[in-house]
């Protein structure tokens, strides 16, 4: 309760309540070392009139022994919750941590379809739509020493969404959007010396295991960063688990391929698809594309080749190093198409070239267009 990390959180204060931010409603020396002394009057104040009042209804309310046991015990929690309450509106905290509690908004409209959700502030029932829109996600308690975190946000449902920056971005200041555990960034702004734009889109087709933007670590302090839903698209007819989300992300061009496994690796050139296994991707479009062309190439002991998408079922026997190309349809609604990859063996390239260190068990390349 004294002393809460650099970046004002109690770690056990999280895993107590992951949703409510508790932190600022308890004492802390390093989070409020000027108000201290009147943090903890307050707390005892409202504890000991709690239990005074129990005291005094106890002498009229005749109780058992183990019954006032509890009674004592519950006031107390009582108090200790209007403390919490008192110092809340001292200190004009949010009570609910966005991150929690609007992403599982999300994660209904998604999952269950739900058209209407209870607003508690206004006690009513709004369309789903209107939720959303009003929807505004931040981290609000990034990781203590953050390297330039600007937003880190876990679990995000599929969709389309807006990145926002705050005023505080300065001219000449660089961005970089990562998704997951990737490599590099997914995207970077700005991309000329036009300026850094206050909103840029992204579009998470199968959503994302974490979407991180970082400032450039020389540059001043990172600015914040908001994510704001547009759409939440629902589940495709494809898809093996409801809770599948992309772990990796890279771009291509005007694509975006995310990946879902450790067997599928994202490189500059392309996608490495494990030998003998089957990976899955999606690949993001841009606006008036309909359609993405691939081209898949075996390694040097060839392969068979399987590739599954919407309408797409697929099997050739590719010798070394042939390739093929095809075209897959891009959804209207996500802007993006599903793909599914398998081949019955693979090569280590450290095996063919002398020079190269790679063990990784390989299968094929695609490459988009």
């Amino acid at each position: 309760m004294l002393f809460p990390d650099s970046a004002g959180r109690n770690l056990w204060l999280d895993w107590l309540s992951p949703i409510v931010d508790l932190t600022p409603g308890l004492p802390g020396y390093f989070s409020a070392p000027r108000t201290l002394a009147w943090d903890a009057v307050i707390w005892a104040a409202a504890i000991a009139a709690c239990l005074g009042l129990t005291k005094w209804l106890s002498t009229r309310i005749p109780l058992r022994p183990a019954a006032q046991a509890t009674v004592y015990v519950a006031a107390a929690f009582l108090g200790a919750m209007g403390a919490v309450e008192v110092l809340w509106a001292r200190s004009h905290a949010a009570v609910m941590a966005p991150t929690a509690s609007q992403l599982s908004v999300l994660a209904h409209v998604r999952d269950r379809g739900n058209r209407r959700v209870f607003d508690v502030g206004r006690a009513a029932w709004v369309d789903a739509d209107v939720a959303l829109a009003r929807l505004d996600i931040r981290s609000d308690r990034l990781p203590p020493r953050a390297e330039a975190l600007s937003l880190q946000v876990a679990g995000v449902a599929p969709g389309r969404y807006l990145l926002q920056t705050d005023p505080r971005v300065r001219p000449g200041q660089r961005l970089a959007l990562w998704i997951g555990r990737s490599g590099g960034p997914i995207d970077e702004w700005p991309r000329e010396e036009a300026g850094m734009p206050r909103l840029w889109e992204l579009t998470l087709p199968a959503g994302a295991r974490a979407v991180v933007v970082r400032a450039d670590p020389s540059g001043p302090a990172p600015p914040r960063v908001t994510l704001r839903p547009m759409a939440v698209f629902p589940s495709p007819a494809n898809v093996v688990d409801a809770d599948e989300v992309a772990i990796r992300g890279a771009r291509y061009g005007d694509l975006r391929a995310f990946a879902f496994e450790d067997d599928v690796w994202l490189e500059p050139q392309g996608v490495w698809v494990g030998g003998g296994r089957a990976g899955r991707l999606v690949v993001s479009a841009p606006e008036g594309r309909s359609r993405v062309t691939v081209t898949a190439r075996a390694g040097p002991p060839g392969a068979r080749v399987t590739i599954d998408g919407p309408g797409l079922a697929l099997v050739r026997l590719l010798g070394p190093l042939e390739s093929l190309t095809l075209e897959l349809p891009v959804d209207a609604p996500s802007r993006a198409s599903w793909i599914t990859v398998r081949t019955d063996r693979g090569f280590r390239p450290a095996d063919y070239e002398p020079a190269s260190r790679d063990r990784r068990f390989l299968g094929c390349s695609l490459t988009f267009q």
